[in-house]
């Protein structure tokens, strides 16, 4: 039997954007996840190993930064592109930290249409150049 692998996997607590992520996620045809417990989202990335993962900033209880930082020491980056997603704008130090640790981009929420499928036209280039 062959596991069709996962494409995107948003990772938010904000149940309001669940139903947006589904929308685009459809509309763009692509397999999709959403988890919506800060905590199981590392371990969804391991078991799942999604293409892209995109990751609320500003959940409870959860600092996004930590979670970039949590990410960039299980290597998650290598074989996943990763968006922080966050409602508000950023300071320029935040933003070069969390390029340093290897997430792709910001997002501001709520994201685009137009953006998620320029994301996951990229990440399509992304993996037939790694498959070159």
């Amino acid at each position: 039997m062959v596991t069709k692998s996962l494409d995107v996997l948003f990772i938010d607590n904000d149940r309001n954007m669940v139903a947006e992520y589904e929308k685009l996620s459809n509309d763009a045809h692509c397999s999709f996840m959403v988890v919506t417990d800060p905590k199981m989202g590392l371990d969804t990335i391991l078991r799942e190993n999604p293409k892209i993962v995109f990751v609320e900033m500003d959940m409870p209880d959860v600092d996004g930064l930590k979670i970039a930082i949590k990410f960039s020491e299980e290597k998650l980056f290598e074989h996943s592109q990763i968006y922080l997603l966050s409602k508000k704008e950023m300071e320029e130090i935040e933003l070069f930290s969390v390029r340093t640790l290897g997430f792709s981009e910001v997002i501001k929420k709520p994201m685009k249409k137009d953006k998620f499928l320029k994301i996951l036209k990229q990440s399509a280039e992304f993996s037939r150049s790694k498959a070159a």
